[in-house]
């Protein structure tokens, strides 16, 4: 079986104690609404690449919004990368703690609380609180949606999925997200179909062209994985 990437890692905070090794994948694929492109750029900036330049635009962010719970955990995760263990620690207890008012900030608090805790009782009714103030907020089936899949879920979160792009069309992460699920139940067909789509709406995806890549090959077309 062919190793499929994923487009988030777990940070865990059980009694801030961080897992050894901890690297190597971007933050938390956050929903990325359109027209919000200078808010989540910080989440393009790898740590590998500059990451002085990534922990002051989230730092940038929090100056302008110090509530905002996201900001926290990307420049908490971009400072554990850097070796900034005790700075990483605060900003990930800040980034748990704010209290989040509105459907978008309970739907994104859901998924930090999953990534930090690994509480999933806790996370998912601060999901299921965000898509009952919003029903239309795409944002919510999507992050409960990650969170379902990260406990083998599958078809629930496939769901979530499957509404999040009924409700957004345009966005690839819901797109990438169902297409994994898709390789995880062995339906490859819709999974190259799902990347596809994610690839035709963002052709600068390394993990779209890397797992459909890895589709063909478990479907034996290598050509097609080229």
């Amino acid at each position: 079986m062919r190793k499929y990437s994923t487009s988030y890692i777990p940070i865990l905070l059980l009694g801030l104690l961080l897992p050894p090794g901890v690297g190597g994948e971007p933050p938390p694929n956050f929903f990325v609404p359109r027209g919000d492109a200078y808010y989540y750029s910080g989440l393009v900036v790898r740590p590998a690449d500059n990451p002085k330049e990534a922990i002051e635009h989230w730092s940038s962010i929090i100056g302008k919004d110090p509530t905002n719970a996201k900001a926290y955990y990307n420049r908490g995760y971009l400072r554990l990368q850097a070796g900034q263990r005790e700075g990483a620690i605060k900003d990930l207890k800040r980034a748990l703690y704010q209290r989040p008012k509105g459907s978008e900030a309970l739907a994104d608090h859901c998924l930090i609380t999953w990534q930090i805790t690994q509480k999933l009782q806790t996370a998912l009714l601060e999901c299921d609180e965000s898509i009952r103030q919003d029903e239309k907020n795409p944002r919510g089936y999507y992050t409960r949606g990650l969170v379902k899949s990260g406990v083998g879920k599958a078809m629930e979160a496939m769901k979530d999925f499957s509404q999040c792009i009924a409700l957004d069309q345009q966005n690839p992460a819901c797109y990438y997200n169902r297409g994994l699920l898709h390789v995880e139940l062995g339906a490859l067909n819709q999974a190259i179909a799902d990347l596809s789509a994610v690839l035709h709406l963002d052709r600068e995806n390394a993990l779209a062209f890397k797992n459909r890549g890895n589709v063909h090959m478990t479907l034996g077309d290598p050509r097609k994985a080229i």
